[in-house]
């Protein structure tokens, strides 16, 4: 059994199926779609010159020539990511070419981007899929699935938000959109947007693109081990039968409080906390369980030189 890194998990058979449950991921929050966003986060751009495309000083004849240049890319592309076999078309009602020249195409940019298409279906990772809830309007497809990738162009890097129909008789390549600002640096501010509110003002380098700025915010529980997956740790306790651990002690402060519980991914130290100190043949039990903590204090170097006296 494989985590979402490709590495072998440290789950066991039935553990690996829990997580990926939909009650557990009510519990936890969307732990693979985290470790999608982290794989984005280290994943490289896909570059080109910004040359490709023939410029002209008439942007309805530039506009041609990306097109004219889009339709020799069509054909069919496998995304490394998931493995998903994805077709770039000329364009109609269902997206391609057309479709991505119908905004955006006063810039430039967005019309070199036509030519980093194929590079962009290979290289993107994917991030989440939606039901398509406008059948109507988009006859056939049955969902949108949304990938993301770096792009530099030049020496400027944008974000690209690419889509794709999912439709029965195979993927294509819908749309995409560029936003101007580096993938690290949007990563970075997520977590500020996602406080505040996509509502509120953003940033201008975001751009408006409202659905990337959507998919890329998640609010999982941080214990996860090394690759991404929910971390099984373990309690060490004098008392049997334990199903619950109470509320009431959640925030509080062990040395101060005298409360507080402690977990530990070392099953064998959680052992030892089983027995009495005082009589070596009384002995309780170990719990294995996963915890749901999605802000936790991170005690570091830097944390403790903060409050160090």
């Amino acid at each position: 059994m494989k985590a979402p890194n490709g590495k072998p998990t440290n789950l066991n058979e039935k553990q690996w199926v829990q997580v990926r449950t939909k009650a557990f991921k009510n519990w936890f929050g969307d732990w693979e779609k985290a470790a999608r966003i982290e794989k984005f986060r280290k994943s490289k751009p896909v570059k080109i010159t910004g040359k490709e495309i023939e410029p002209s000083d008439d942007l309805k004849q530039y506009k041609k020539n990306a097109l004219e240049y889009g339709k020799n890319l069509r054909g069919e592309y496998t995304n490394e990511d998931t493995g998903e076999v994805i077709a770039l078309t000329g364009g109609n009602s269902r997206g391609g070419i057309r479709e991505i020249l119908q905004h955006d195409y006063k810039d430039t940019e967005h019309l070199q981007s036509i030519a980093a298409i194929p590079q962009i279906i290979r290289k993107a990772i994917f991030i989440d899929e939606t039901l398509n809830e406008n059948a109507e309007k988009y006859s056939g497809v049955k969902s949108f699935r949304y990938y993301v990738c770096g792009l530099k162009i030049g020496n400027t890097d944008y974000t690209v938000k690419a889509v794709v129909a999912v439709q029965n008789n195979g993927d294509r390549y819908y749309d995409h959109k560029l936003s101007s600002i580096e993938k690290g640096k949007l990563l970075s501010i997520i977590p500020t947007i996602q406080k505040a509110g996509i509502e509120d003002n953003l940033p201008p380098s975001v751009g408006k693109d409202r659905r990337l700025l959507s998919i890329l915010q998640t609010n999982s529980s941080k214990v996860v081990d090394e690759n991404g997956e929910p971390m099984v740790v373990y309690h060490g306790t004098l008392t049997k039968d334990l199903h619950q651990f109470s509320k009431d002690f959640i925030g509080s402060r062990y040395s101060f409080d005298e409360k507080g519980f402690f977990f530990i991914s070392n099953k064998q130290i959680a052992k030892d906390y089983s027995y009495s100190e005082f009589d070596s043949t009384r002995k309780g039990e170990v719990i294995e369980t996963f915890l749901s903590i999605k802000h936790p204090l991170l005690v570091d170097q830097k944390w403790y030189k903060k409050r160090a006296w």
